[in-house]
């Protein structure tokens, strides 16, 4: 009786563990987010999000070039407008903010949008917003969204 009764703790442990993946619920593994069209400068933008532990450990947010792949952030000219615009920041840096923000968080929610990248940091909660489905369920296929709405 008693090897049943601590089976059936150790069977309801285990499941509480697996449903509930730690943290906020997320389960471990790598999950990619991008919008579904390219902007009206030929940007798509992405999120790749990694979970350790049931938590966020690592985000990466960028931008592809529809003409020859090249990320947005590490295309001085693109670099070189946004600071003379300026708009304070630049992509490079305001990525780097919205990533850090969202591992600080844990929550698209609780991201603060950076002044000067209003639009990218939109995108940005929308693409991990999208994620938080199937983080929880650890369903790895690539989530595409309609940054535009």
């Amino acid at each position: 009786m008693k090897k049943m009764i601590l089976a059936l703790m150790t069977l309801a442990l285990a499941g509480c563990l697996a449903s509930c993946g730690g943290g906020d619920g997320y389960r471990d593994g790598s999950y990619r987010a991008e919008a579904k069209n390219y902007d009206d400068h030929g940007w798509k933008e992405y999120v790749v999000v990694t979970v350790k532990d049931g938590k966020i450990t690592e985000v990466e947010f960028d931008a592809v070039n529809k003409d020859d792949s090249r990320k947005k952030t590490e295309d001085d000219e693109y670099k070189e407008a946004y600071l003379g615009a300026e708009l304070g920041t630049y992509p490079e840096d305001y990525t780097a903010k919205l990533e850090d923000s969202l591992i600080e968080r844990q929550s698209a929610d609780s991201v603060d949008t950076v002044a000067g990248a209003t639009n990218s940091s939109k995108s940005f909660k929308k693409l991990v917003k999208a994620l938080e489905g199937p983080m929880k369920k650890g369903k790895k296929d690539i989530v595409t969204v309609d940054t535009e709405s």
